[in-house]
């Protein structure tokens, strides 16, 4: 299985490098001025805002822990958490993921250094000691990571032992009653688009969460086809959590390498409109939801245009009232194509829902994970 949340930062799709340097140039202001924490804090936001690779190219920064940070959080081979991954957790725990108990779904490995652990913890004002960024990333497996986000105890669930697991059992299969409700936290990061009975262990998934407790999801949405069995949609989790005992569900959009910034996701039932992503790079699925009340038995989801008659008839109504589109508008229409087109030229890390598939503002909104 492959990592998630590990995506280079590196992956511009075009540069104007005149562009790049007068914006680095009215943050370089900022780090000339003496008081320490605000030239760190502008230091951040440049190094976590554009490629270490690019800074490099214009001869901007020096330090060799950017390219260590870089290559910490891409090409992983082996599931775990990145740093995306990473982001994701400290947003949940922004929302109030408790981490006391967690189970994992499969032995997660971690993809960051020491670098990108204070980093990111700095980002998130949550305090980590220097002793416990070196122990968080001391070994290569994710348990002293998620000890520093406050796990207390930490299992992990596999069909084999050839990671370590903890718990070893095959999700395709219902979990025995003694797993059920026992963990404050279980975290899905890059599991069950490998399991074929996918509506079994996503039962599993949740009756093993307490009432009161959280599940975190990081999962392949887009442009990710043959990974796994399966790519994930906002609404299965939506329409599936929400019926089966979870409040406060929110679903994001998270590119799988680096950006500091990620988009979420409009509930599809509340928009009376299905919520559609077509993109050029692979995304990941960001779930985070609380479990308010245990159910036994599975409530099967219908789509949620296919369960509102109104809205299909509201739809169908609207798709007949639809003029043909004139000849001349046509024309102003694929020109104007063109020139969004031409757009993908501005540094993405500037106005990224412009180029990235996200430019409807109605379903997706840019968020930053550490401020939102």
């Amino acid at each position: 299985m492959q990592a998630f949340c590990g995506g280079r930062a590196g992956s511009f799709r075009s540069v104007r490098h005149g562009e790049m340097r007068q914006t680095l140039s009215i943050n370089a202001r900022l780090l000339r001025v003496q008081d320490p924490e605000r030239r760190e804090g502008a230091a951040t936001v440049i190094q976590l805002a554009f490629p270490r690779s690019l800074l490099h190219r214009l001869n901007w920064i020096e330090h060799d822990q950017f390219e260590r940070g870089e290559e910490s959080c891409g090409g992983a081979k082996a599931m775990g958490m990145g740093c995306q991954g990473l982001q994701f957790a400290l947003l949940a725990k922004r929302r109030g993921v408790k981490f006391d108990r967690t189970l994992t779904l499969g032995r997660q490995n971690h993809y960051v250094d020491d670098w990108w652990v204070r980093t990111l913890f700095h980002r998130f004002k949550v305090r980590i000691s220097e002793t416990e960024v070196k122990r968080s990333v001391a070994q290569p497996f994710a348990e002293a990571l998620l000890n520093a986000l406050g796990a207390s105890l930490v299992d992990s669930m596999d069909a084999s032992a050839y990671e370590g697991a903890t718990i070893i059992h095959d999700l395709n299969l219902p979990v025995s009653e003694a797993l059920k409700q026992r963990y404050t936290c279980v975290m899905e990061y890059g599991t069950l688009e490998h399991v074929f009975n996918f509506p079994v262990a996503l039962k599993n998934t949740v009756d093993m969460i307490e009432v009161g407790g959280h599940l975190l999801v990081v999962t392949p949405a887009n442009n990710m086809m043959g990974h796994g069995f399966y790519q994930f949609s906002p609404e299965l989790y939506y329409n599936f959590l929400l019926r089966n005992g979870f409040k406060d569900v929110e679903a994001y959009m998270i590119p799988y390498r680096w950006l500091p910034h990620i988009f979420r996701v409009a509930e599809p039932q509340d928009l009376r409109d299905r919520v559609e992503l077509v993109n050029a790079e692979p995304m990941q699925l960001g779930v985070i939801a609380r479990k308010a009340k245990h159910i036994p038995e599975m409530v099967v989801p219908i789509q949620s245009d296919y369960r509102d008659l109104f809205w299909r008839g509201r739809e169908r109504r609207q798709r007949s009232r639809l003029p043909p589109i004139e000849p001349q508008l046509a024309s102003a229409l694929a020109e104007l194509r063109k020139r969004i087109a031409a757009l993908t030229e501005w540094p993405e890390t500037l106005s990224p829902q412009l180029v990235a598939g996200f430019e409807n503002s109605v379903h997706y909104q840019m968020i930053d994970p550490a401020t939102d």
